[in-house]
């Protein structure tokens, strides 16, 4: 399976995936909220049965490398986790 959703505003966009993990149905609902053009913030909220499994924010920030005394164009992404409650092992079908 794989993700679907839709746009909710011109920054904001919320996804739902619902199939087996851990032998369990599942449905996870992600939004992803752009904050700046250089951070972006993804919620995620797991159920399984009705019952909450993981509620997570993450938090990607640009970091721009630097090589020498100049500023590189390459960029990236640096994850910092706040509120991740659970591991998340290998995806299982029913």
């Amino acid at each position: 399976m794989t993700h679907v959703g839709d746009w909710i505003n011109d920054k904001t966009l919320e996804l739902i995936w619902k199939g087996c993990y851990e032998k369990e149905d599942l449905e996870e609902k992600i939004t992803v909220n752009w904050v700046s053009k250089n951070q972006i913030e993804v919620k995620e909220v797991d159920y399984s049965k009705g019952k909450l499994k993981l509620s997570a924010t993450y938090v990607f920030k640009r970091k721009e490398t630097k090589i020498g005394n100049r500023s590189s164009p390459l960029s990236c992404f640096l994850a910092q986790r706040r509120g991740f409650s659970a591991s998340i092992p290998n995806m299982m079908q029913c």
